[in-house]
Formats: structure tokens, C-alpha cells, sequence
């Protein structure tokens, strides 16, 4: 199960990750102008986003504990690979539904 990131939750995320807020934004297919209205409370990412948010969150904080010095890159690509195989099932599984 994936945790509700919270607005200050969100922007320590980009933050940490190193991300200006329109990079961040094109990871998860959004504007810069919708990234910030998640930081400020605004509006909140949909359920989809939430879980890849909230998978992100997970493996920075997981994985700069057990590697401090790893590259924040290495740990995108991975969280990228993961949401995109998540997002291509729930497509396949939405096609069986028509």
C-alpha cells in the first residue's frame, strides 16, 4: 500500500532528489505549474501519481541510507522502470474490460 504524500512531503521529495520543479513535473507527465500546486496544497496528484510518488519517496530514502553516494539518476531510472511496467499492466488489464 502507498502513503499519501503531503504538499511539504512532495516538494522535500523534488527537492531532494535534486529536480526543478519542470523536470519533476515531466517524470510524471505534468506541468511545472501543476507541480507546484502540489507543493503548496492546491491540488493533489491522482491516484496514480500518489503511488509513484510515493515509490519514489520510498527508494530515495531506502536507498541514500544503504548507498549515500549513489547517484539520484540510477535511483529515478529504477522507480521510472517499475511505474512504467505498472502503468502498461493496468492499460492490458483496462483493454479486457472494452
Amino acid at each position: 500500500m502507498y502513503l499519501t504524500l503531503t504538499a511539504e512531503q512532495i516538494q522535500s521529495l523534488r527537492k531532494s532528489t535534486g529536480l526543478s520543479l519542470m523536470d519533476f513535473g515531466q517524470l510524471f507527465g505534468v506541468s511545472h505549474a501543476t507541480v507546484i500546486s502540489w507543493e503548496n496544497g492546491t491540488t493533489k496528484p491522482d491516484a496514480f501519481k500518489q503511488a509513484a510518488l510515493s515509490q519514489l519517496d520510498r527508494q530515495v530514502k531506502t536507498r541514500l541510507k544503504k548507498k549515500p553516494n549513489e547517484d539520484i539518476g540510477n535511483i529515478l531510472k529504477g522507480v521510472l522502470i517499475t511505474a512504467g511496467i505498472v502503468g502498461f499492466i493496468m492499460l492490458l488489464a483496462n483493454m479486457d474490460d472494452r
